[in-house]
């Protein structure tokens, strides 16, 4: 991992954001692999570095978006609506979905657990608002099945 480090700072990767892009990716990746096995002094918040950094650096990457929505979510998950990782969390999967047309319906999901569950707070549902403008309306056909008893979602609001 410290030859990526190396990598991810090193001038010739800054010539290629793609590039550049894809190794804050592995990178990210990795330090959540090692975290998860508990044999690191990785925080959590080098991590969220890496994975921002591959979206910043590529815009157009479904992975990159896609590792970043899944961290926020899971953020969200373990820390019982923990406020600060919802709206990213949210913005990420539009932006996945968006990119990975094919592969789109966990994120879909995922977004509409987040919507349904924290779309009362005002920056939930500005964040919701917005995305629906990045995707094609046909993108929502796919979840249609499964989610039979709209009626029985009620918005809620944890975050303060």
């Amino acid at each position: 991992m410290k030859r990526l480090r190396n990598l991810v700072r090193a001038p010739q990767t800054s010539e290629d954001p793609n590039l550049a892009a894809k190794a804050w990716l592995k990178l990210g990746t990795w330090q959540r692999m090692v975290v998860e096995s508990h044999n690191t002094d990785e925080s959590s918040s080098t991590i969220f570095h890496s994975l921002c950094r591959a979206t910043e650096l590529n815009t157009e990457s479904y992975k990159a978006w896609h590792a970043w929505a899944m961290l926020n979510f899971e953020a969200v998950a373990h820390c019982n609506g923990m406020a600060k990782h919802v709206v990213p969390a949210i913005t990420g999967f539009f932006r996945s979905i968006a990119l990975g047309r094919e592969r789109a319906l966990q994120d879909t999901l995922r977004l509409l657990t987040l919507w349904f569950k924290y779309g009362a707070a005002p920056t939930v549902n500005e964040a919701v608002q917005g995305g629906f403008s990045s995707i094609p309306i046909d993108m929502w056909l796919s979840v249609t099945p499964q989610v039979s008893k709209p009626q029985c979602f009620q918005p809620q609001c944890n975050i303060t």
